[in-house]
C-alpha cells in the first residue's frame, strides 16, 4: 500500500512540475520540468541527488533558476501539513536523513560545479549566475519567514515569474 500511495504521490508531483514549467512557458519564459542533474550538465559523473523538478531562464537572461517544485494540496490533515514544513525547514529530519530542502540545495552546489557546460546547454552566457528557488502550490508558513539558505526563497508560480523578470532586469 505504501509503495502504491508513493508511486501515486511522485506522478502527481512529476505533474505539478509539469504545470509550473506550462505556466512560466505561457509568461514567456523558458522552462523544462524533471531534469537529471547529469543531463543538464552534461556529465555522466553524478551523485544520486533526484531530478530537478523545474529548470527556468529567459532566453538572452543572466540567470537559471533551479526550482523544487510542491504542490502541498495533497496535504490533507494537520499532521500532513506539519510533515511538509518539517521537510522545507532547516536542518535534518532524522539524523542521516536529509529534508526535501537539503536534497534541492545539493542538487543546486552540485550544478554551480558545472556551470559552464550548464549554461551552455540552455543557450546563456558564462557571466550567467544560477539560483535556487522553492515553488509551492498555494501559500504555506514558510513563506512568510526568512529564506534558510540564500537557495530556498519560497514563491508561488505568480511571484517566481515576478522575481525572474526582477532579477533579468536588474
Amino acid at each position: 500500500m505504501r509503495s502504491w500511495v508513493g508511486r501515486d504521490g511522485h506522478k502527481l508531483g512529476d505533474a505539478f512540475n509539469i504545470e509550473v514549467a506550462d505556466d512560466l512557458e505561457q509568461r514567456g519564459i523558458k522552462a523544462r520540468a524533471n531534469i537529471r542533474p547529469g543531463a543538464l550538465a552534461k556529465t555522466k559523473n553524478v551523485p544520486s541527488l533526484g531530478d530537478i523538478d523545474v529548470v527556468v531562464w529567459r532566453p538572452g537572461g543572466k540567470t537559471l533558476w533551479l526550482v523544487e517544485a510542491k504542490d502541498l494540496s495533497l496535504s490533507r490533515t494537520v499532521a500532513e501539513v506539519a510533515d511538509r514544513i518539517r521537510d522545507f525547514s532547516p536542518g535534518e529530519r532524522a539524523p542521516g536523513k536529509m529534508t526535501k530542502l537539503q536534497r534541492h540545495l545539493n542538487r543546486v552546489a552540485f550544478m554551480r560545479q558545472h556551470t559552464g557546460a550548464t549554461f551552455a546547454n540552455v543557450g546563456l552566457p558564462d557571466h550567467a549566475h544560477m539560483r535556487g528557488a522553492v515553488v509551492f502550490s498555494a501559500p504555506q508558513p514558510m513563506m512568510f519567514a526568512p529564506p534558510s539558505a540564500s537557495d530556498s526563497h519560497c514563491y508561488l508560480v505568480g511571484t517566481l515569474a515576478v522575481a525572474i523578470d526582477q532579477d533579468d532586469d536588474d
